[in-house]
């Protein structure tokens, strides 16, 4: 009989497999590495840790429950669809910001085929309030049957409540865990047009086993730099920082500094105006590139009664 086995190393880094049975044969056929910092412990809610589900996964950059200038009220929304044939498991983990991550906390909601659920202040929702007032999400699917083709769509918001923009506010790309940006990349963010008021920062999620570091750059239609912001993206976790810019039209691109191959990066710039309209420009690569970590969680199940189906 073959098992998948969650085996995490101890103190002095090392795995030892052993059984009480003298008949049995333990014989490992293959390890798959952990993504996480192990060297930095995280406070999570108790539980039992399991692997993130297999299959296509969504990473949302920024997520937020916090007050921030002006009387703001920023507070994010999930809407995940389940795209399979059959029925499962939505599980979302959170990535911590500003520190590194291992054990992720998560919660567990059963959605039935072709149905949605609106996961709302989803950063206050139960398991995932870690007690910081912001972060990244992780999105996947679990379903019993192995064979079953798994596919989910994530429709994300991250905005202030008090302002007066509409449902289309704050909207932020989820985007697949295979596409994220891989350490030594450059990608075009695109054209981002200031405006005089305007409040801009860089952010990043990054899921993998290694520290990122990011430039980002802006740009006048004649070359002439005219901004530019450095972040380090930490180990399984999220970062944002402020990027004042000058008021006028320009092209932003983001380079990552040469790394580790395995890790994924999710960059991206969040604009807010005067009014407290909010927009996010974000880049990702263009090919798939799959993810090959497991990725550590801890869920907690969360009942229907607590989100709403659509």
């Amino acid at each position: 009989e073959c098992v998948d086995v969650l085996v995490l190393p101890g103190k002095a880094g090392a795995i030892e497999l052993a059984s009480a049975d003298p008949q049995a044969l333990l014989h490992p056929l293959g390890f798959t590495a952990v993504a996480g910092a192990w060297h930095v412990t995280r406070s999570v809610a108790a539980g039992t840790p399991g692997r993130f589900p297999r299959g296509p996964a969504w990473v949302v950059p920024v997520v937020a429950h916090l007050r921030g200038e002006r009387g703001s009220e920023w507070v994010s929304d999930l809407l995940v669809t389940n795209q399979s044939g059959v029925a499962g498991q939505v599980v979302v983990a959170r990535l911590p910001s500003g520190q590194s991550g291992n054990v992720l906390p998560a919660l567990e909601v059963a959605l039935p085929a072709g149905e949605s659920i609106r996961l709302d202040d989803v950063a206050r929702a139960s398991g995932l309030d870690d007690g910081t007032s912001s972060g990244a999400m992780l999105v996947g699917l679990d379903v019993s049957n192995p064979e079953a083709e798994v596919g989910i769509a994530v429709l994300a918001r991250t905005y202030d409540r008090r302002a007066a923009g509409g449902p289309e506010d704050g909207m932020v790309a989820a985007t697949p865990l295979d596409r994220g940006l891989q350490p030594g990349e450059r990608a075009e963010i695109g054209e981002v047009s200031v405006s005089p008021g305007d409040r801009l920062a860089v952010g990043a999620a990054s899921v993998g086993s290694s520290a990122v570091k990011l430039t980002f750059v802006a740009q006048a239609a004649d070359g002439r730099e005219v901004g530019r912001r450095d972040l380090s993206a930490p180990v399984l976790g999220q970062a944002q920082q402020p990027w004042p810019l000058p008021a006028g039209r320009w092209t932003v691109a983001v380079t990552l500094q040469r790394g580790d191959p395995a890790v994924r990066v999710f960059p991206y710039v969040s604009q807010v105006a005067s009014d407290g309209r909010c927009r996010y420009h974000a880049a990702s690569s263009g090919a798939s590139r799959s993810f090959g970590q497991a990725i550590v969680v801890i869920s907690h199940p969360v009942s229907a009664a607590g989100s709403a189906h659509e």
